[in-house]
Parts: structure tokens; sequence; C-alpha cells
């Protein structure tokens, strides 16, 4: 383990039928150049760290860290999708951070994740599809009946 802990990502999806499910998680290894995580390491050089799938943590740790990622989600009233970040040291784990708008680059850890966890970006995009169509028409129902 890094000085100072290691950082986990977990990305969080939810499907048309409002089911929550959370990814294999990442373990975000900056490049030797950049120490940390950094804007430039995360942002600009493709090099700038690699990610590990799975996170080289023990199971146990592992489904608790997954499990907290769905809660964060729902405590937070995400929808769709989110990803959820965290700092493991030990056996201590942390929420990082919850980013309710991940991206969707070649290099986006988002997309990354479900991949690893089987699910390829063109299902995941309909996953996202689907959920975004339901909402609306739940939304726009909604309207309708307040009319």
């Amino acid at each position: 383990m890094r000085r100072g802990g290691t950082e986990i990502e977990c990305s969080v999806l939810e499907d048309a039928n409002a089911d929550i499910r959370a990814s294999q998680l990442g373990e975000i290894v900056p490049s030797g150049k950049h120490g940390f995580y950094s804007y430039d390491a995360k942002y600009i050089d493709g090099d700038g760290a690699a990610l590990h799938v799975p996170a080289n943590l023990p199971s146990a740790l592992t489904d608790r860290i997954r499990e907290l990622a769905i809660q964060t989600f729902r405590v937070l009233c995400c929808e769709g999708l989110a990803r959820i970040d965290f700092f493991v040291s030990g056996e201590q784990v942390f929420v990082n951070e919850a980013n309710t708008l991940p991206g969707f680059t070649n290099i986006s850890m988002y997309p990354k994740l479900w991949e690893a966890s089987g699910l390829p970006q063109s299902e995941l995009m309909n996953v996202l599809i689907r959920h975004a169509l339901t909402r609306h028409q739940a939304t726009t129902t909604l309207a309708l009946r307040r009319d």
C-alpha cells in the first residue's frame, strides 16, 4: 500500500427498473512522474495513472466498499450513474467524492470499470438511455396528472 492510502473507484449504475449495482473496484496507481493523482495525471496525460481492476484488496473489504458505494449513491439521491471514489488505509474506508457526471473519454475510469465488470460500453449506453427514457416517461406522466 502506498503512503497515505490507496485511491479506489467504483462505478454505480441504476437501470430502468431502479435496480442499482456497483462495478468491480478499480485501484488508481499514479505513474512515477506525477507522484500522486494530480489534475495532469487524471485529465491530460494518458499515461498519468494506471487503473488496476480488480483492486488489490481482500474480498471482504471489496464487498464492503461496493455496498458503501451503493449506499452513498442512494443517500445522495443520485440517479442513473455516478462514480464513487474512496480512500482506503488498512481497513479504514473514507468516501472521497461522488462524481455524478463521470467522463466517457478514452481515459475515463467509469466506462473502464464497467468494461472490466463485463458490461461493454455499448451495453452501458443502452442501460443509461433506457433509464433516461423511463425517467422522462415517469416525469411526463406525473406532470400530466398535475394538470
